[in-house]
């Protein structure tokens, strides 16, 4: 028996193969996805957002070390970056988080965040950084 034995089998499949690879060829990755580095205090920061909508952010500062970060795309080159909602492997959850807003720029090269009167921009890291 045939693949193509009725004729309404042969479109329905046709049309399947096509959706398939239009969704597997077409995947669209997010502008917010790698790495960024901003310079704070005159050390470098860096905040790394992964497709998994997780990520991390260093800061040269304080005793901080680097803090996991979640993170969701919103409209109009805008994300939402929460801060203390993920928690690293082998530690307790804090309880506490913060959303900080954060505003992609036009080309899409630089981020925004803006937490209280601070405003810190990163650039978007070349691929493999």
């Amino acid at each position: 028996m045939s693949l193509f034995a009725g004729r309404r089998a042969a479109p329905a499949l046709l049309l399947a193969l096509v959706l398939t690879f239009a969704a597997w060829g077409c995947a669209r990755t997010s502008p917010y996805v790698g790495t960024w580095t901003s310079t704070l205090a005159g050390r470098t920061a860096t905040l790394t957002l992964k497709a998994d909508k997780t990520g991390t952010i260093a800061l040269p500062i304080g005793a901080q070390g680097t803090q996991p970060v979640k993170w969701v795309e919103g409209e109009n080159n805008t994300v939402t970056l929460t801060f203390g909602g993920a928690t690293p492997p082998g530690q307790k959850p804090s309880g506490t988080s913060l959303n900080v807003p954060g505003t992609l720029s036009e080309d899409k090269k630089s981020l925004s965040i803006t937490a209280g009167p601070q405003t810190l921009t990163f650039q978007k890291q070349a691929d493999g950084k």
